[in-house]
């Protein structure tokens, strides 16, 4: 079975070249900046709901309880840590990562991190060319040098939740 990615880079072979020029940038980024101390990273998340029928429209609550969940599986804290499997037992670590909504917008303006897109289009998170582009149906994405965006949408009959940042 195909993934996503793989059935992605057949459709668009542009994806590898830009995953091999990533990759090199992230080289040359390590080689050239030393180890600092290390400090905890907050990435700001902006949560893009794109809903179809009103009970797609998931609540504010729903989306932070998400957020913690991820901060606490980043930080090592989460309830599951002790049902690790041996093997995995020795990777476990705090990462100092920390996940937040967005509180500012593009433009500097005060934010929840949270916009919600109405679409006409039906199970749209089955069609990832769709859901991340407003002209599509869906809603666009903030600039992903500064933001973690994170679509929630409807996919045929679960909740489909997928990201990007560069």
């Amino acid at each position: 079975m195909e993934t996503w990615l793989q059935v992605e880079e057949l459709i668009r072979p542009e994806i590898l070249k830009q995953r091999a020029i990533a990759q090199q940038k992230i080289k040359q980024w390590i080689a050239s900046n030393p180890v600092l101390p290390r400090s905890q990273m907050t990435i700001p998340i902006v949560v893009h709901v794109v809903w179809h029928e009103m009970e797609e429209d998931i609540s504010d609550a729903q989306i932070h309880s998400q957020i913690e969940i991820l901060n606490q599986d980043f930080r090592a804290l989460n309830r599951e840590i002790n049902d690790l499997p041996n093997e995995f037992a020795a990777l476990v670590a705090d990462i100092d990562i920390q996940f937040c909504l967005a509180t500012t917008d593009e433009q500097g303006n005060p934010s929840s991190g949270i916009t919600r897109t109405f679409t006409p289009i039906r199970n749209i998170g089955n069609n990832p060319n769709l859901i991340k582009f407003g002209d599509r149906g869906g809603a666009d994405a903030w600039d992903t040098r500064k933001y973690l965006n994170i679509w929630v949408a409807k996919r045929q009959r679960w909740l489909f939740g997928g990201c990007n940042a560069s």
